[in-house]
């Protein structure tokens, strides 16, 4: 059986929610499709999250946003309980939390409770992507992701 072909900032239809897109003014920046973005409080303007950035958090949809589009807007994907494909930044551990990426903007890193503060919480990784035999189906464990994989993750508001 031949790997899925899923792409970053793709949805899965997992659990009782049916996701819905919604667009939000972002700032003038490029965000590439599947990043993981963050709100800046101050102007209500969303952007690829920095590695030093907080939350609250959502991921771009394949389309992502041109640099300086007109009008400037960005379609995401938001929590709780939204399953979405994103990459990882760092080695993270099967079925653990994510937080945003302290090496990579747009990226997610296994979240380490005591030592990853909690404002930058993003979700839970369920599976890796693209491989066969599918993960998280039950006979199939999850693996470790590491750096630059596709994975699943269940987005937390």
């Amino acid at each position: 059986m031949p790997a899925p072909q899923n792409q970053t900032g793709d949805i899965e239809l997992i659990g009782s929610i049916i996701p819905v897109s919604v667009q939000v003014d972002a700032t003038t920046a490029v965000i590439n499709g599947g990043d993981v973005v963050h709100m800046i409080e101050a102007t209500d303007n969303w952007e690829t999250c920095p590695t030093s950035g907080l939350g609250p958090f959502a991921v771009a949809t394949v389309y992502g946003k041109a640099v300086n589009a007109s009008p400037s807007k960005v379609e995401i994907w938001r929590g709780p309980g939204v399953y979405v494909y994103v990459k990882a930044g760092a080695t993270i551990p099967p079925n653990n939390l994510v937080a945003s990426s302290a090496a990579t903007a747009g990226r997610v890193d296994a979240f380490v409770e005591g030592t990853t503060a909690v404002t930058r919480k993003v979700g839970r990784y369920h599976a890796k992507g693209n491989v066969s035999p599918i993960q998280g189906d039950g006979v199939t464990a999850t693996t470790t992701a590491s750096a630059g994989d596709l994975i699943l993750i269940e987005l937390f508001e």
